[in-house]
């Protein structure tokens, strides 16, 4: 399976929240059965749909620039 990129300006939607507490991070990345992740991403842009996580993008550092590369993990 080829993983699915882009840049962090296409993530500028209000669907998405912005999590970089690494706490909160480590809670989503396990929630989607994702943990062995959590040492290649630090941020995650997270779509929250009743109750459940929809798309979740990771990035690498917590500060999200736009020229940065975000990858599809949900």
């Amino acid at each position: 399976m080829k993983r699915k990129t882009c840049l962090i300006a296409d993530l500028s939607d209000p669907k998405y929240n912005l999590i970089t507490d690494s706490q909160d991070v480590q809670r989503v990345l396990e929630s989607i059965g994702k943990r062995r992740q959590l040492k290649h991403f630090d941020g995650l842009f997270v779509e929250v749909l009743d109750g459940d996580y929809g798309e979740v993008w990771g990035f690498s550092g917590i500060v999200p620039l736009l020229g940065k590369i975000a990858t599809l993990l949900n």
